[in-house]
């Protein structure tokens, strides 16, 4: 069974230019997944080249995340 299939997703967004889905945790966390599965490899790719510059840099650089909706349940 998929992550997606187990976790009930709460609200759409994007991630650089992918669209996602976001989970709420009980511990304040968030859970993200791709809405489409080709999408995974260059998102994969853009969490390692961000992490990579930012280390890079010295800094702690907040995820090019943006939020624009609930899902209608």
């Amino acid at each position: 069974m998929s992550m997606k299939a187990r976790q009930r997703y709460t609200h759409k967004g994007w991630f650089y230019l992918a669209p996602i889905w976001f989970a709420d945790l009980p511990n304040g966390g968030c859970v993200m997944a791709m809405r489409w599965t080709e999408w995974d490899w260059p998102i994969r790719l853009m969490c390692e080249v961000h992490g990579a510059i930012s280390a890079l840099a010295g800094i702690k650089s907040d995820w090019p995340i943006r939020i624009t909706g609930r899902l209608q349940s």
